[in-house]
C-alpha cells in the first residue's frame, strides 16, 4: 500500500517537474540593451534575433527600428497571410513580439511598415486583395496609433509597397505594376506627383537620410537570384552603378528588403535560406557602405 501511495505521489511530483519546465522553456528571456538585446555584428552578416524575430516556419522582411530605437516593427508571413509584429523595450527589457494592426482591423493582410523619421507616424502596405494593395499610414500619439487612413491620392493611383522616406520626408517607394523605384517630395503639407527615381534596377529601396545612397536588391548575376547593392550619387546628383556588397552580406541564397538600423550602423534584410525557401532576418555592420564610398 505504501509503495502504491509512493509511486502516486512520484508520478504528482513528476508531472509538476514537467509543467515547470515547460513553463520555463515557453517565458520569453529577458533582453535588454539596444537592437533587442541582441549582441550586435561584424562584418559578416548574421541571422538577428533567432527563434525571437527570425522564426522557423515563416517569412519575415521589412525591419523598422523608431527613431530613439526603443520600438521595433517587422514583417511576417505564414500561409496567405501577411501581417506586423511590434516590441518594445521597457524598464524591464525588451517585450515579446506580438502581432499588432497598424489598420486597426481594417485589412486582413499588413506589409513593410516603416518608422517616419520624425517618429510621427508609420507607414505601411495594407491590403485585403493583392491588386488593392496601397500606401498607408497611422499616427504615432500618446493614446497609440490613430487616425489611419491613405498616404495620399497622387501616390495611391497604382499598386505600391515598400514606402521609405528621407529626413526631409521625400518618399521613395515599390511601383507593383511596371516594377520600378518612385519617388515623391512632401511639399506643402502633402506628396507631389510622383517621379522616377532613375536607378537602373531594385524592387525594394532604402534611402539614406540625407539621400546621398540607396540600398537595392535585384538580380545582378551576382551571388544568388537577388543580391543587396548600394548606389551612391556623384556630385552632379546623379545615381552611378551599383555596387554588390559582396559574400559579407550576399550569399548563393536570395537577399531582398534592405533597411538601415535608426542610427544608421547596420544594415538589416531577408535571406531566403530556410526550408521551402522562407527568410529570416539577418543584420551586419554598415561599415561596408562607407569603405565602398571610399573606393569610388
Amino acid at each position: 500500500m505504501k509503495i502504491r501511495i509512493l509511486m502516486i505521489l512520484f508520478a504528482i511530483l513528476l508531472q509538476v517537474s514537467i509543467a515547470y519546465c515547460q513553463s520555463n522553456l515557453n517565458e520569453f528571456p529577458v533582453l535588454k540593451g539596444k537592437y533587442f538585446g541582441q549582441i550586435p555584428p561584424g562584418d559578416t552578416a548574421k541571422i538577428f534575433a533567432k527563434d525571437l524575430i527570425s522564426e522557423k516556419g515563416r517569412f519575415e522582411f521589412g525591419v523598422s527600428f523608431s527613431p530613439n530605437g526603443k520600438e521595433l516593427l517587422v514583417g511576417t508571413q505564414e500561409r496567405d497571410t501577411a501581417s506586423v509584429i511590434y516590441t518594445k523595450k521597457t524598464k524591464n527589457g525588451w517585450a515579446k513580439p506580438k502581432k499588432t494592426s497598424l489598420s486597426n482591423g481594417k485589412f486582413t493582410n499588413e506589409m513593410e511598415p516603416f518608422f517616419t523619421p520624425d517618429g510621427k507616424q508609420i507607414y505601411f502596405a495594407p491590403f485585403n486583395q493583392w491588386d488593392r494593395i496601397r500606401l498607408w499610414s497611422v499616427d504615432i500619439s500618446s493614446q497609440g496609433w490613430v487616425n489611419q487612413r491613405i498616404l495620399d491620392t497622387v501616390v495611391a493611383a497604382f499598386p505600391a509597397f515598400y514606402p521609405v522616406c528621407s529626413s526631409n520626408k521625400t518618399l521613395y517607394y515599390s511601383n507593383i505594376d511596371d516594377r520600378k523605384i518612385y519617388k515623391s517630395k512632401f511639399q506643402n503639407g502633402r506628396y507631389a506627383k510622383p517621379e522616377l527615381v532613375g536607378l537602373p534596377f531594385g524592387f525594394h529601396c532604402f534611402i539614406a537620410p540625407d539621400e546621398s545612397f540607396a540600398l537595392i536588391d535585384g538580380d545582378l548575376n551576382g551571388l544568388g537570384e537577388s543580391d543587396i547593392c548600394v548606389v551612391f550619387k556623384n556630385k552632379a546628383d546623379q545615381w552611378g552603378k551599383p555596387i554588390n556588397l559582396g559574400k559579407r552580406v550576399n550569399s548563393e541564397y536570395s537577399e531582398t528588403c534592405p533597411a538601415l538600423s535608426h542610427d544608421g550602423k547596420y544594415i538589416f534584410f531577408s535571406r531566403y535560406n530556410e526550408v521551402n525557401e522562407l527568410s529570416d532576418i539577418y543584420w551586419v555592420s554598415a561599415k561596408i557602405i562607407e569603405e565602398l564610398r571610399l573606393k569610388q
